[in-house]
């Protein structure tokens, strides 16, 4: 449902003090969400409700009936990390991510959840059970962007790992993972030696989310050793492509420079016809918005379209067609309204 501007103006107010549920909330952000793919309102009215989203404060949501906001969070997080991935090739794509990063921690500092974990440990998350998705939401959104007491508390976690609260330890794996060096090497360790099925691919999974050019050359060369499985190939590059914008970057010319050999990796030969390692094409470069990548990905197909079905390749085609667009429409005044918004 679209409304006035002054209408949208008077629910980001009332969202700010909690006078909307956490319900109406998440649904009034995907309402705005799907106007502005629609191209039927604003991108910054859109980032004005979940930036008002972000300012809830607990007391105001206790004095309402509810003892957590989570799926208002849960919509929050969409928004913003739906834009950053849109922006990723901007010029302010960086200003952007440190003005979330901002608003990010100071709910984390709301609802005291470093305080609250330290008392445990992080073995348990005090709380009902919406307000320990409300308290992994926002920790898994500190350790995203970089909210510094989320990622020391994680880094000093990561020891008692086993023991860490189910609600946030994917998230301590990735802070150490993102952490350097040293703590890459403890998590492959510890990937390295997990029998549990679900904890080795949490593993796997952060080390595939790290951000720095040389951490992702470590787990982009992990990709052909026997240390990933044939079968877990395509999910541990797509998530290093969909971690940051060097990490598309890099694992784009990855797939360019190692394509035969991670086919016949994943399918057990290059004479066998499969279409396993579309998907994976599909993931790495639907998120890129440029004529240059464009002009790549069709060059790519060409040489490879016997293992790519045609309707995968038209797809990535229309994707970064639709992201160029999206820019051209919207980029201008994301970096605008970040700027005007900025403490």
């Amino acid at each position: 449902v679209n409304y006035p501007q002054d209408m949208w103006k008077r629910l980001e107010d009332k969202i700010a003090t909690g006078k909307i549920s956490s319900v109406d909330t998440s649904m009034l952000l995907d309402d705005a969400y799907a106007l502005v793919e629609a191209r039927e309102l604003s991108v910054s009215t859109l980032l004005d409700l979940a930036y008002a989203g972000s300012k809830r404060k607990y007391a105001n949501i206790v004095s309402g009936g509810s003892t957590s906001d989570y799926q208002a969070w849960f919509d929050i997080g969409y928004v913003f990390n739906a834009i950053e991935a849109k922006m990723e090739s901007s010029s302010c794509h960086d200003t952007y991510k440190s003005f979330v990063e901002a608003a990010v921690t100071k709910a984390i500092e709301d609802y005291n959840i470093v305080e609250s974990l330290t008392r445990t440990n992080a073995e348990s998350i005090e709380g009902d059970f919406q307000y320990r998705l409300l308290v992994g939401s926002l920790f898994s959104l500190g350790v995203h962007y970089g909210s510094s007491g989320v990622e020391q508390l994680a880094k000093s976690s990561f020891s008692n790992a086993a023991n860490v609260d189910a609600n946030i330890r994917f998230s301590v794996y990735k802070a150490r993972a993102r952490s350097g060096l040293e703590g890459y090497g403890e998590v492959l360790e510890k990937y390295n030696t997990a029998i549990d099925a679900d904890e080795k691919e949490k593993l796997l999974l952060a080390l595939g989310s790290v951000q720095s050019a040389d951490l992702i050359t470590r787990s982009l060369d992990l990709a052909m050793t026997p240390v990933v499985a044939s079968m877990d190939v395509r999910s541990f590059v797509a998530r290093i492509a969909g971690s940051s914008q060097l990490g598309r970057e890099m694992s784009w010319t990855y797939l360019q420079n190692n394509f035969d050999a991670l086919y016949e990796k994943v399918n057990g030969g290059t004479d066998v016809s499969s279409s396993r390692l579309a998907k994976l094409v599909s993931r790495v470069c639907s998120g890129f918005s440029s004529d240059e990548r464009l002009a790549q990905v069709k060059t790519f197909y060409e040489k490879y379209k016997k293992w790519i079905p045609v309707k995968t390749f038209h797809k990535i085609e229309e994707n970064i067609r639709t992201n160029k667009m999206w820019l051209e429409r919207n980029e201008k005044e994301v970096c605008t309204w970040e700027k005007e918004n900025r403490p």
